[in-house]
């Protein structure tokens, strides 16, 4: 049986001649990290300036500042620090604990995000059933003479069935002809309400689209008609009441998004 001496001294040989990091001066520095690189495997290499790499990300984001504005002499100078007196082993090591906290906060943050898009959806939902109380009785299209013009007008008819009086409306109207698949026009609009719209009130709009909007240059068809839906309506105090863009397909995409990195959210 070997002396534990014997022992203990033939490992602190072996660990004296293991190359570590020395950042005592920039060129002590360099020289020791060429050493360390140099004293390990190509895979291990890979492993090694992954992790210092990791380690410097990490080093970068605990200021929180824009990338403009970091101090890159001070983030080098910080790393080396870090790495000061740690072998290639101590390295991988200190990098895979970063990543693993890297991880965990990714995953908190993307737990958060994932959780606000259903929390959207489902208000999406709600809303969606509250707009139904505003009901739109007529919808048209069509051009009126001026002059030697003429001057789209989107003419609609709504009731509000709500309990609550609204301030302004938005919409989302399609021009369509029944015998094509797509339609003419499909674009937005809204409306404030000269003295609002109150519980049980129903009013005829005729509006006139401006220059820009997809409307302004539609022409009228015979065969066509113009489908719309409330899309937003705003209270007497001009805060939105129910709206559908809470929620909407890059969101729906997202939460696929999330889901897919982690499958265990679908389930909590």
């Amino acid at each position: 049986m070997r002396n534990p001496i014997y022992l203990v001294t033939i490992l602190i040989l072996i660990q004296s001649c293991t190359p570590k990091i020395d950042s005592s001066s920039e060129k002590s520095y360099n020289e020791s990290l060429e050493k360390v690189t140099n004293s390990v495997d190509k895979e291990t290499k890979e492993l090694l300036l992954n992790s210092i790499e990791t380690i410097t990300t990490y080093q970068l984001s605990q200021g929180n500042k824009n990338i403009f504005d970091v101090d890159f002499d001070k983030l080098v100078d910080d790393v080396r620090k870090q790495l000061d007196g740690l072998d290639a082993s101590e390295i991988i090591n200190l990098g895979k604990e970063i990543q693993t906290k890297i991880d965990i906060a990714e995953r908190k943050a993307a737990k958060m995000e994932y959780d606000s898009l259903i929390l959207n959806k489902l208000k999406a939902k709600s809303f969606r059933d509250s707009l139904k109380d505003f009901e739109i009785l007529s919808s048209r299209f069509y051009r009126v003479k001026r002059y030697i013009t003429t001057e789209p007008v989107i003419d609609i008819t709504i009731k509000n069935n709500s309990d609550q009086a609204i301030s302004s409306i938005s919409f989302l109207g399609e021009y369509k002809s029944p015998e094509r698949s797509v339609p003419w026009a499909k674009a937005e609009f809204s409306y404030e309400i000269s003295g609002g719209l109150e519980p049980g009130e129903d009013q005829r709009w005729r509006l006139q689209p401006n220059s820009l909007h997809d409307f302004y240059d539609l022409q009228s068809r015979s065969s066509a008609e113009l489908k719309v839906i409330v899309t937003s309506v705003s209270g007497v105090d001009g805060e939105i009441l129910y709206s559908t863009e809470v929620f909407n397909e890059e969101d729906s995409l997202r939460i696929n998004e999330l889901i897919a990195e982690y499958p265990e959210f679908e389930n909590n």
